[in-house]
Parts: C-alpha cells; structure tokens; sequence
C-alpha cells in the first residue's frame, strides 16, 4: 500500500487559482478533496501510459 499525503494544498490551490480564490474556494468547496482528486487524475494518466493497472482510492484519515 502506498499512501501520499498532500502537505502543500493552499500553495496549490493558489498556483493553479487566483489569490481571492484560495482563500474564499474552502468556504464552498471541499478544497482538499478537488486537490486530491486532480492528482488522481495525473496518476491514472501516467499509469495508463505505462500499462500499469492499480487500484486508487482517496481515504479520509
């Protein structure tokens, strides 16, 4: 089992958004998880190039 925990999602959010949006983003939107499932997102790209077949799933702690 691998498990990665994102330490750096207000940095993230706030490269890939505006200022005003990291700040206000977490007051509507589950912020971490959008973050968690883009990463996902990049894996499963990555892994399908490689033909590697996995299983990914987001846990909350």
């Amino acid at each position: 089992m691998i498990k990665i925990k994102i330490q750096n999602i207000d940095e993230i959010v706030q490269q890939e958004k505006s200022w005003l949006v990291s700040k206000v983003a977490p007051l509507v939107v589950d912020v971490e998880r959008k973050v968690e499932e883009a990463i996902v997102k990049q894996l499963e790209e990555v892994f399908l190039e490689k033909n590697i077949i996995a299983e990914i799933r987001i846990e909350k702690e």
